[in-house]
């Protein structure tokens, strides 16, 4: 990635306390240079952050030989990591928030949602986010939202929609809602993931959310499907 505020913050708060266990540092200066993004770059170091952070003074043999840890320097080892993964809090992207309203029917009803740009691994690419839940019910599970953002810039993927755990979200009109709401506030079409040509391991278009939303929306007028791709999207 080229120099840039992110790159210095990066340098200051990342690789100057990196320094101290270099085999630590040269593991994120790879994951640095392999990124192609921001968002990449800290996606993959909070993981690599995670699971260093889980090996004890009884697991020294087991982390990679590069990081050269031993009983005498693990609590630096220790304090080290501690203190990146403080200091990465503070490059947590925006949540921004929002509300819904969808009719199923002829019954109206009204959600609050929150939503956040990431990258995502399993995706190899950025996605926006969602949680969807009724006033009154933050504590509770949420019903889950995602968008993959396509390659081509002009189009975002459902790769997520489901609802919670105890299906109280199931039957409300949330799914159509928010695809349409998205559309516009993204400017962006909005398309289903596909079971014949998949951007990801994984990726699947499950049959409620063909027969449920996205067959409903064609009989109104709001989608169409590409036989050819498998998948289908608003107009």
């Amino acid at each position: 990635m080229q120099e840039s505020v992110f790159s210095k913050q990066i340098d200051k708060l990342v690789l100057k306390p990196s320094a101290r266990i270099i085999g630590l540092k040269n593991i994120i200066s790879s994951i640095f240079d392999r990124s192609n993004s921001d968002l990449e770059f800290l996606a993959r170091l909070r993981i690599e952050i995670g699971e260093l952070m889980q090996y004890t003074l009884d697991d020294i043999a087991l982390l990679p030989d590069e990081i050269c840890i031993n009983e005498d320097n693990y609590n630096l080892f220790r304090k080290v990591l501690m203190e990146i993964k403080s200091n990465l809090a503070m490059f947590e992207t925006k949540r921004i928030r929002g509300s819904v309203k969808s009719l199923k029917n002829s019954v109206e009803f009204s959600f609050l949602f929150e939503y956040y740009l990431d990258y995502v691994i399993d995706y190899d690419a950025n996605a926006f986010i969602f949680l969807i839940w009724e006033e009154g019910r933050e504590l509770e599970d949420k019903f889950s939202f995602r968008l993959r953002i396509m390659e081509n810039d002009k189009d975002l993927k459902v790769v997520d929609l489901f609802s919670d755990s105890s299906n109280y979200y199931t039957g409300k009109g949330i799914s159509i809602a928010i695809i349409l709401q998205s559309k516009e506030m993204f400017n962006k079409r909005i398309i289903s993931s596909s079971n014949k040509l998949k951007t990801f391991i994984g990726e699947a278009n499950y049959k409620d959310a063909i027969e449920k939303v996205w067959k409903k929306m064609i009989e109104k007028g709001l989608a169409l499907y590409n036989s050819e791709c498998d998948y289908y999207f608003t107009i």
